[in-house]
């Protein structure tokens, strides 16, 4: 009945601004950005139209019209069939279709079954690969037995053109939707006209009988719902024994058919009999639902005990050709041989076709880096998602972008620094590209985290039935003769489990000796001995279940007074499970970001004599003058000095004065040509006295506003471009000649790129009219883990009204103390029954986590903010504002007074002698 339910102007909101802003429009002419742009303007007419639409199950003429436009396969079309036909619907109908298709998502895991992963929540597209590569290993590795496997790897032709409507009716009856839903669903997919656009000429209208558009934000989950057909025809034959699933290892589950989209894997038993029934199923899906599956382009492997005649007599049977592996399974290989070069070589492959394609003359170093970051390095992320590709690879792969860089088309350039330097992050003094080894072993934790926190998914439950049946995944080893994958995720094993923690809910599931559970600090380990007798005892033993704390006795005849501290820091939630979370991550949440930056260590300590690189990245000036200054700051341009360390052969004196050795410091600042360039700027840098370059900068950072040192950095730049026109060009500018394209260049890029821009020191100022103010904040010492709250309220003009502080218990980190305050204000503000008001805080980051779409709670954080969103339920309006440090120092200053009080203090209608100064 939730499907039923009227739609409401929130959803149409949602779904426009979930939209991508740039899709190409259709026959209205609009793209999506245009609503997004004005929604102001035209929201409450679009979405009255909408939901009047959905609301009546009617849709207006015209509104599910589609333009197909052809896109060129290839250089020279010859036919049809070279063309890609692409359908452009109308906005409003895309707006639609995504309302739709977002109130069916959370139903869809519940009646899709494991074999398909696409478009389902919570599944992807690595499980898929997984199964698929775990199977073709066991399948590859069978030599013995007298049961051969098969693998049949399928191609349907158009699927989604061929969909018979009646029976995509049907299925979604079979799955239990309502007919109104239904009706709707079917509105949609049968009334589309299409009309072919050439040349931009639309031709006449073709009324299509069956088929689901591309494009359409419904399709691809009633494609699912019609492919689960013919899944449901293969279990009912795996259960009737008629055909039997591949089982890689004792206990795990069979697997019969793995399907993404329309891209289909089955596995059977290599016989005539079970050969005969899969043919069946396939003919009757066909039959049914419209589909064709393309045999010419499908095709079979066995596994090696497999019988010649057995291979034969299948694929004759099914009409298919033998492989020896079912090769590239979702774009990525199924099988690893010995050889892992050459299977990863078409990673390197694609790398070096595409940056052999960028024309390095036309792009600066700075529009380099952009194309290396966002094309080049992101190519392999797929593969290093289940794959560990090997040393070689990755180093090949560094090679080719670091030569890109430094614009050299042979090795025998100059690269002025090494690439391991590059990848330092730019806050730190390098470029922030990425190392692909540590990143590569990022991603893959990424699996090794889903197997530890979804062991119910059915690649985990494969992999656990194969390579740690008797053990969870921490205690798991790599085994005897394991997949490729698998020693691709064990080589994240170490990273993961170091990096995790266990939340205590109810303490049922986590063990007092064997699992980290207390804070980091000397261990996330109990330190006291552990008795034989407990060696499987839970956290839940601890625990008082009457007053739902800590139970001292037992604490204190268990453990050393040490671990009895740190146990007494953690807090307990009896109404949650335990669970594993990452706790680097306040959300408690692997991300791949976050392990990076672990696997890759801390860099404080090498950002060298420089340590303004945030400021000088955030600078307002073109990119390339920002990596022209970064590589005068590192001292690797080419200047006569730094030329001869390189050994190569030139004349040391400077090509500007010719009266001393070229640097960096003595080009840009001490040359009599670059001393007359800065007389002509008028900047006041005559009293900066430096003996390196960096000093000089820092100097020139701390004199000059932010406008003037933009002016500076054109200005060095300018001169730079002048001293190399003095080396090739043998001509030298005159010096106001520079400085006039040093001024003119930074006045015209403020202008186009800044215009009217607001200094980042400073903030709008906070409107906020009609309700009581409520500022909060909380303290913490992470030498003792005391943990504090301050609130103030204040009354609609502002007047102090009341306030209160006092100290939190069971505290791990400054963001809990700060949930912990909310949560603490929230409280009090319920029990004076101020039911409408708005908090204020100066915590950015407590404001983002409450205020985004609630996700699996799996941190201690986590469980505060849960609690919050419970409260603030019960208000009448309730808002989370944020406001600077000194806007809320009367709340900080309560919170600090805390620290030295007993009790908690509350203060009603007449402010303490602490907070007179803050108010008003």
């Amino acid at each position: 009945m939730a499907l039923l339910h009227p739609f409401d102007i929130n959803e149409v909101r949602t779904a426009v601004f979930s939209m991508f802003s740039d899709k190409a429009p259709g026959p209205d002419g609009m793209n999506p950005g245009f609503y997004q742009h004005f929604w102001d303007v035209v929201g409450v007419d679009v979405s009255e139209f909408i939901l009047n639409a959905l609301n009546s199950w009617i849709l207006p003429n015209g509104l599910n019209d589609t333009n197909i436009i052809l896109i060129p396969k290839k250089n020279v079309p010859e036919t049809v069939g070279d063309m890609r036909p692409i359908a452009l619907s109308n906005v409003l109908y895309r707006i639609m279709a995504k309302m739709m298709t977002n109130r069916m998502k959370p139903l869809m895991e519940n009646l899709i079954s494991d074999s398909q992963s696409a478009f389902i929540s919570g599944r992807l597209i690595t499980d898929n690969i997984l199964v698929a590569s775990e199977v073709g290993h066991f399948l590859n590795g069978k030599q013995c037995g007298n049961v051969g496997w098969g693998a049949l790897k399928l191609d349907m032709a158009k699927a989604y053109d061929r969909m018979e409507w009646p029976f995509l009716k049907k299925m979604l009856q079979v799955m239990g939707f309502e007919k109104g839903w239904i009706d709707l669903v079917m509105t949609c997919v049968t009334t589309v006209t299409y009309q072919v656009v050439v040349n931009g000429v639309p031709g006449g209208k073709i009324i299509p009988t069956r088929g689901l558009r591309q494009g359409d934000p419904l399709s691809p989950y009633l494609f699912i719902i019609c492919a689960e057909g013919l899944s449901l025809l293969l279990q009912k034959a795996e259960l009737a024994g008629s055909i039997h699933g591949c089982r890689v290892a004792r206990g795990a589950p069979p697997v019969s058919h793995l399907f993404f989209a329309d891209d289909s894997l089955l596995f059977f038993k290599a016989n005539l009999q079970e050969a005969s029934v899969i043919k069946q199923c396939l003919l009757r899906y066909e039959n049914l639902s419209g589909q064709m599956v393309n045999y010419h382009k499908s095709n079979i492997c066995f596994s090696r005990n497999t019988s010649r005649e057995d291979r034969d007599l299948v694929a004759i049977c099914l009409g298919v050709d033998q492989a020896p592996n079912f090769g590239k399974y979702l774009g990525l290989p199924s099988f690893i041989g010995r050889n892992k070069r050459a299977v990863f070589s078409y990673v390197e492959d694609k790398i070096r076709q595409r940056i052999g394609s960028w024309n390095k003359k036309l792009l600066s170093q700075a529009g380099k880096e952009v194309l290396l970051k966002s094309v080049a390095q992101s190519m392999p992320t797929f593969s290093m998602s289940i794959f560990l590709l090997p040393d070689t690879v990755c180093l090949s792969i560094e090679r080719l972008m670091n030569r890109y860089w430094w614009g050299k088309e042979v090795d025998r350039g100059i690269h002025w620094k090494a690439w391991d330097k590059l990848c330092v992050p730019k806050k730190y003094g390098g470029l922030g590209f990425k190392d692909l080894r540590s990143f590569n072993l990022a991603m893959l934790g990424k699996q090794a985290w889903r197997f530890l926190t979804n062991p119910t998914s059915l690649a985990a439950r494969i992999y656990k039935a194969r390579y740690y049946p008797t053990t969870s995944f921490i205690d798991a080893k790599i085994g005897k003769c394991p997949s490729y994958c698998w020693r691709s995720i064990m080589a994240a094993h170490g990273i993961v489990c170091a990096g995790v923690r266990r939340r205590i809910g109810n303490g049922e599931k986590t063990l007092i000796w064997g699992h980290p559970w207390l804070p980091d600090d000397p261990s996330p380990l109990i330190q006291t001995e552990m008795p034989e007798e407990l060696r499987e005892a839970r956290v839940v033993g601890l625990i008082d279940h009457q007053t739902k704390t800590w139970d001292p006795h037992i604490l204190s005849d268990l453990f050393e007074p040490d671990d009895v501290a740190r146990i007494y820091r953690i807090p307990i939630s009896p109404e949650y499970e335990d669970s594993w979370y990452w706790y680097k991550d306040p959300r408690g949440e692997y991300s791949v970001k976050n392990a990076y930056r672990q696997i890759v260590g801390n860099y404080e300590n090498n950002s060298g004599t420089f340590d303004k690189w945030i400021t000088l990245w955030k600078l307002k000036i073109p990119p390339k003058w920002k990596t022209f200054l970064w590589r005068a700051l590192c001292d690797i341009l080419p200047t006569t000095n730094n030329l001869i360390i390189k050994r190569v052969e030139v004349v040391p004196a400077c090509p500007m004065c010719d009266t001393s050795h070229e640097n960096v410091m003595h080009a840009l600042t001490s040359c009599d040509y670059s001393r007359i360039v800065w007389n002509i700027s008028g900047l006041p840098i005559t009293n900066i006295i430096a003996a390196t370059f960096p000093e000089w900068i820092m100097g020139a950072m701390t004199n000059l506003t932010e406008e003037q040192f933009a002016t500076l950095v054109g200005v060095l730049y300018h001169l730079w471009n002048a001293r190399n026109e003095a080396v090739w060009k043998r001509a030298l500018p005159p010096p106001s000649a520079t400085w006039r394209r040093a001024a003119a260049a930074t006045t015209a890029y403020t202008q186009a790129h800044c215009p009217g821009s607001v200094p980042s020191a400073q903030q709008p100022p906070l409107v906020l009219h009609g309700r009581p103010r409520c500022f909060f904040d909380g303290g913490y010492r992470p030498q003792t883990g005391d943990a504090v709250y301050g609130v103030v309220l204040l009354h609609l003009d502002g007047s102090f009204k009341a306030a209160t502080n006092g100290k939190l218990m069971t505290c791990l980190s400054p963001l809990m103390a700060e949930a912990l305050a909310c949560r603490e204000a929230l409280s009090w503000l319920k029990e004076r029954n101020e039911l409408d008001v708005d908090m204020l805080t100066d915590c950015t980051q407590l404001r983002h986590h409450l205020l985004s779409s609630p996700t699996t709670i799996l941190s201690y954080e986590g469980v505060v903010e849960d609690q919050f969103r419970a409260i603030m339920a019960q208000f009448t309006y309730c808002s989370i504002n944020i406001v600077s440090r000194l806007v809320n120092v009367s709340a900080h200053t309560l919170a600090t007074l805390a620290f030295d009080q007993e009790h908690s203090m509350y203060w009603d209608y007449v402010p303490p002698d602490c907070l007179i100064p803050f108010i008003n």
